[in-house]
């Protein structure tokens, strides 16, 4: 069961989630407090890995899984699912830069699939578009 959020409030569980917490503080699997968390476990494992100088925050973790699903072009509604985002525009907003690449490789796909079988011997999309 998820530990308290802001106020003190429980926090509940999105839908998918089983109940079952990744870092847990005892066999009950109750959650550690952030502080707690990143004294006890984050920067113990930052110092075992040789990165406790880099400065990384959990948070980080966070923010390259979901830029790594987008990256690899998963559909924005799941990202913004496992992001917990309120909506598909929240996760656009903080993304977007990642989506530049992705434009490009679909035009250039695009370009390409338009050059290997042009119509009536254009060899240009534009030659293909009649006014």
């Amino acid at each position: 069961r998820p530990g308290p959020g802001a106020a003190g409030r429980p926090q509940t569980a999105p839908s998918w989630a089983t109940g079952a917490l990744v870092f847990g503080t005892d066999p009950d699997g109750r959650s550690f407090w952030p502080s707690n968390f990143s004294r006890r476990v984050w920067r113990p494992a930052l110092k075992r890995a040789g990165l406790a100088e880099q400065g990384y925050r959990f948070h980080d973790l966070r923010h390259t899984a979901v830029s790594r699903l987008i990256a690899e072009g998963a559909d924005i509604k799941l990202v913004r699912t496992i992001a917990g985002h309120s909506s598909p525009t929240t996760t656009l907003q903080r993304y977007a830069h990642l989506l530049d690449s992705r434009v490009y490789e679909a035009a250039s796909k695009f370009d390409q699939g338009t050059n290997r079988a042009p119509k009536h011997g254009t060899d240009s999309l534009t030659d293909n578009i009649r006014p």
